[in-house]
């Protein structure tokens, strides 16, 4: 009870920071928050928020001891369909998170490649860019909301687990091919971006570089996840199980502070 709560008061001043950002953005529009790259950082804000409430309210709270003896004598230790839609979101918003990690990291590359017609070719591919995020994992989790979902006993504690009506690949081998892809995907553009940002003239680095710097760390939780679904594919640790949060709330609240911390510009907003 006491970790749960703890991570749900850390929770607080993320998500407050995350909503300051969105009424800045819907509400008056600044000019810092109203380019591609505030767009994709407020999608990605908000699939975190999605998937942080999404644990929050069907994995870690149900497994508190309080709770375990009562949902598994329950009928929701037995195949149903009540958990099919939570069971893909627990799949399907980390995938769009990633996803949207990629496109951030691309955003970025792409400053430093195109600097005259930026503006105008990412006023185009920022749509495209939310649309893909939010359709690409689809193909990789849709089989989830299908299938009989039901708690069951997992390393000392309680998991969802399904039932197979597909054939498809398991959810552990999608998730490491699709981790290890995006950890990637991030380096590589992340590296040439920082290689690239080296020839830029000082003047512009300060801002660039901070934004940079968002992005590398937001990356740094896609390379946690990647180990983690690598090691646990392999050889299945109860206690990497059990703290596999850890990499969650990392993911999920990271870029809250960061953002806040390493911009100027966004501290006077959220002011």
């Amino acid at each position: 009870i006491i970790q749960v709560l703890i991570e749900t008061l850390l929770a607080v001043p993320s998500f407050a920071i995350y909503f300051f950002l969105f009424h800045s953005y819907l509400r008056r529009k600044p000019r810092i928050l109203n380019d591609s790259f505030f767009t994709l950082y407020l999608l990605s804000a908000a699939l975190s928020m999605a998937c942080f409430f999404t644990n929050l309210i069907f994995i870690r709270i149900p497994g508190i001891g309080l709770f375990c003896d009562s949902i598994m004598q329950s009928s929701l230790s037995v195949p149903n369909r009540t958990l099919s839609i939570p069971y893909f979101l627990l799949y399907y918003l980390p995938y769009a998170m990633l996803f949207a990690n990629i496109m951030v990291s691309l955003n970025r590359l792409c400053t430093l490649l195109i600097v005259v017609d930026f503006a105008r070719m990412w006023s185009v591919l920022t749509p495209l860019c939310t649309i893909l995020v939010l359709i690409l994992p689809l193909p990789l989790c849709w089989h989830l909301l299908i299938s009989p979902v039901f708690y069951s006993d997992v390393a000392n504690g309680l998991g969802l687990t399904y039932v197979r009506v597909v054939k498809y690949p398991k959810n552990s081998l999608i998730s490491l091919v699709t981790y290890l892809s995006s950890a990637a995907i991030v380096t590589v553009t992340t590296v040439i971006t920082a290689a690239l940002m080296t020839t830029m003239m000082k003047r512009h680095k300060k801002s660039e570089v901070s934004l940079l710097l968002v992005g590398a760390l937001q990356s740094f939780g896609t390379l946690l996840a990647a180990a983690h679904s690598l090691y646990m594919y392999y050889d299945f640790s109860a206690v990497l199980y059990q703290k596999r949060f850890i990499i969650v709330d990392y993911q999920c609240f990271c870029s809250a502070w960061t953002l806040l911390l390493l911009s100027a510009n966004v501290r006077k907003e959220v002011r």
